[in-house]
């Protein structure tokens, strides 16, 4: 589910609310009432009332802080409202104390996806080869572990990842920035350069790629271009430096 950010941000102040909200004046739950909850979670879940479903889940945590199942519910809503940094942090508390392979696989898919989407370079590449070897048709998992390695100067081995995900995902505009990343960075500005306006025809919005077309105009002397490029990716992401 894509939501947008006004929708995202009620969410997310939703469940810090429903977290604040004391049981019954009670200290802990009873595993009757975290069976209850649970079973309600799930039924809000199924509806798709996932800021209910949110609330339900964090006050058992808040009882039971070590309930990695619920702890994994968390953190697919946090994922399904793109909040990042939390859906980071859930996966990477759920995954301590889970057994099944697919939860785990999901977990190290999750921290790394999340973790580069907040430019946490450092983290991605920690969790992002696990999370390949456990996740080896994840396009989203290439994408992130390679855009890490290009940002922290592995630019060979970032290139290598990110043809990987080129075969995964042949489509996908990430994958195409991720690729002209590693090439300007390399120097290459013709694969640079194609690769970025392939990112771009896939996905107009993608202010990565209008950053790096910029990077290449200024280099060839073209300021009026690299300008307007520049002035696009920002008006696309003010974060980009």
């Amino acid at each position: 589910m894509r939501a947008y950010p006004a929708l995202k941000a009620a969410l997310w102040l939703s469940l810090v609310a429903s977290f604040a909200l004391p049981l019954a004046a009670q200290d802990k739950m009873s595993s009757r009432d975290v069976r209850r909850y649970i079973s309600e979670a799930e039924k809000a879940a199924e509806d798709g009332d996932l800021q209910r479903a949110g609330g339900l889940y964090l006050q058992v945590l808040d009882s039971f802080p070590d309930r990695s199942d619920v702890r994994l519910e968390v953190a697919r809503i946090y994922k399904s409202m793109e909040n990042w940094a939390n859906m980071a942090s859930e996966y990477a508390l759920a995954v301590e104390s889970l057994e099944d392979e697919a939860e785990i696989a999901e977990c190290y898919e999750g921290m790394t996806i999340a973790f580069a989407r907040t430019a946490n370079y450092m983290k991605t590449i920690e969790v992002g080869p696990k999370a390949m070897e456990m996740n080896p048709q994840s396009a989203d998992v290439a994408v992130g572990y390679a855009t890490a390695l290009a940002k922290t100067g592995d630019i060979a081995q970032a290139a290598e990842i990110a043809n990987q995900a080129l075969a995964l995902a042949p489509d996908n505009a990430f994958v195409h920035n991720t690729i002209g990343v590693a090439a300007l960075a390399d120097g290459d500005l013709a694969k640079a350069e194609t690769s970025f306006t392939k990112s771009l025809e896939l996905d107009a919005s993608t202010a990565e790629a209008h950053a790096g077309m910029a990077d290449i105009l200024f280099r060839r002397d073209d300021f009026a271009g690299a300008e307007a490029a520049a002035t696009k990716a920002l008006d696309l992401d003010d974060k980009l430096t």
